[in-house]
């Protein structure tokens, strides 16, 4: 066979893939205008709609409820990763010097290691009250600022008028800890995602307050709004310390992201979570405890989805006897933080975690706060600890786990020829469209002279001209050439620049549907494989798959290839 000059990568793990009967397929002509192929993001949606977790039903009995929960946090653990690298290790806590805002409330900056070598930066505001105190840990959304974000000052004063204190901590990214990175897809290479950082960091805060003597350790909560409600949703559903929580415009469901059309930051996805629980298993995992639910009606995440999923967590809610521990308001406006929403926040947690009525109002104290939150700790040299970092330390211990891309090779194929034309030369061009049980996802080109004496077949991935030029040599020498260009998940121009990956949504949604993108493109490559063995009656060491190399090298392909690199390591999953 003539050799390639386009470099190439061989495929041998599809051939190996495909042990199936042969049976040749039957041929059909037809107009190709009324034959419809499936998107690639079309795909992924309807994976994720028929996925088990999508599917999965709440148990009606109580005790059966209890073991289920277990198995779904530690999904939910496994998809962030935070076992992996929270650790109980001394958290080395400096505190300052505090300052006074007016009404005698009080102000400390203060640091903490989440790991050795990792701290995290946070404020501590204490209200005038008698201690023990209520506390609740203040998680900020994406502006990149963490404590310092002026926006959330309204909701600080609005706690500390009930009694309450507030730990607003520096997330990675964010803030004085913007030098950690915060979208790292190489973390995902060991089962860690950017998330369950932060999530970590969580219990690292409330490893914290927990010892901190002016404190209630039991009563202790979480509030955040966006990305931050995305931190307080998973702390509150893998540990049991937060006594009560608020999660404002975060919470949907992950077929909602999906179906939204709306990217998200990396820190926002997980690790195929639709292989086992949807949100509202999450949200039902939090149960007996006190939950608030905050959406708006313009939001991009869906408020009708949350609405879904807060109805659905309420039967578990309902199994305990505490209906009225879940609640869920729905505001009218966008994604920005409102002054109704904060004051309906800090209402539930006064409630909730035994606050006071307000001692004072407020307005009163917001500038005073905001003025309070540009106060800053200074992180020492040893202890600004990245997120590469962390990959590298779980690259030492060798904890790699790698996103489940084994192609599907038992789907049933279906196949169309949808345009066959025979040239001067003798050879046959077929256009054929290729599928599963009548859905056709995408179509290839065939090449071929005559199919009684045809002995081998070779399949092009994304094909160059060259390549099909040395396609048509090898027809000649009794050879069945299929050329094929992979589908393509959303190609806009990314709303987070700083990735340079022109399928980003569709790699994000493919995580949430429960599988890699990968999976998709791969398993596009197998049906086309099994198709030349049905049809020509080949053996499967007949059929030889070549893909280019730059598909995982080209810059646009990073955050796939990070993902393949990884598919021969041992899997924790």
């Amino acid at each position: 066979m003539t050799i390639l000059r386009s470099t190439y990568c061989l495929v041998g793990v599809l051939t190996a893939l495909i042990l199936l009967t042969l049976v040749a397929a039957d041929i059909e002509q037809v107009d190709i205008s009324s034959v419809r192929t499936e998107s690639l993001d079309r795909t992924i949606e309807r994976v994720a709609a028929a996925s088990p977790g999508a599917v999965r039903a709440f148990p009606d009995d109580l005790s059966q409820w209890e073991r289920e929960r277990e198995d779904i946090r530690q999904a939910l653990d496994r998809s962030l990763g935070v076992s992996r690298i929270y650790e109980e290790a001394p958290l080395d806590v400096r505190i300052f010097e505090p300052r006074k805002l007016p009404g005698d409330s009080t102000v400390r900056p203060l640091l903490f290691d989440a790991e050795p070598g990792m701290a995290v930066s946070a404020l501590l505001f204490e209200p005038p009250a008698p201690p023990p105190l209520p506390a609740v840990i203040l998680f900020a959304g994406h502006t990149g600022r963490g404590k310092a974000s002026r926006e959330y000052a309204l909701l600080v004063a609005e706690l500390l008028s009930r009694g309450i204190a507030v730990l607003a901590v520096d997330e990675i990214g964010g803030g004085e800890r913007a030098f950690t990175g915060q979208q790292m897809p190489e973390l995902l290479r060991f089962g860690v995602t950017p998330g369950g950082v932060q999530v970590r960091d969580g219990k690292r805060a409330i490893d914290l307050l927990s010892t901190v003597p002016t404190i209630d350790a039991h009563r202790i909560g979480a509030a955040g709004h966006s990305g931050g409600g995305f931190q307080t949703f998973y702390l509150a559903a893998l540990d049991e310390r937060i006594a009560a929580a608020v999660a404002i415009k975060y919470v949907s469901s992950y077929l909602g992201m999906i179906r939204s059309g709306i990217e998200h930051t990396l820190d926002n996805y997980l690790l195929y979570p639709l292989r086992t629980f949807e949100q509202r298993h999450v949200l039902a995992a939090i149960a007996p405890r006190p939950f608030m639910v905050i959406s708006s009606r313009d939001d991009i995440f869906p408020a009708h989805e949350a609405s879904l999923t807060v109805s659905e967590a309420a039967h578990i809610y309902g199994l305990y006897g505490a209906e009225e521990n879940l609640v869920f308001h729905v505001f009218p406006g966008g994604h920005d933080l409102a002054r109704d929403e904060m004051k309906a926040a800090a209402d539930f947690l006064a409630h909730r975690l035994g606050g006071t009525v307000p001692a004072f109002e407020a307005m009163t104290l917001v500038n005073a706060v905001k003025k309070a939150m540009s106060l800053q700790v200074a992180i020492p040299q040893e202890k600004q600890g990245t997120l590469a970092d962390i990959a590298a330390r779980l690259r030492r211990r060798g904890m790699f786990s790698p996103l489940p891309i084994t192609p599907e090779t038992d789907a049933d194929l279906s196949s169309l020829v949808v345009a066959d034309r025979l040239d001067g030369g003798g050879m046959r061009r077929q256009e054929v469209a290729i599928g599963r049980s009548g859905r056709f996802l995408f179509r290839v080109e065939m090449l071929f002279s005559s199919a009684d004496r045809i002995t081998k077949a070779l399949l092009l991935v994304n094909p160059s001209r060259r390549d099909r030029r040395v396609c048509e040599q090898e027809v000649r020498e009794g050879c069945v050439c299929l050329l094929m260009r992979l589908r393509n998940g959303s190609t806009e121009r990314p709303l987070w620049p700083r990735f340079d990956y022109e399928e980003y949504r569709s790699w994000g949604n493919a995580l949430l549907a429960g599988y890699s993108l990968d999976f998709f493109k791969e398993s596009d490559i197998v049906l086309a494989q099994r198709y030349l063995v049905e049809r020509f009656a080949l053996s499967p060491a007949a059929v030889t798959s070549l893909v280019p190399e730059s598909l995982l090298t080209e810059s646009k392909y990073r955050l796939y290839g990070a993902l393949t690199a990884a598919r021969d390591t041992p899997s924790a999953f």
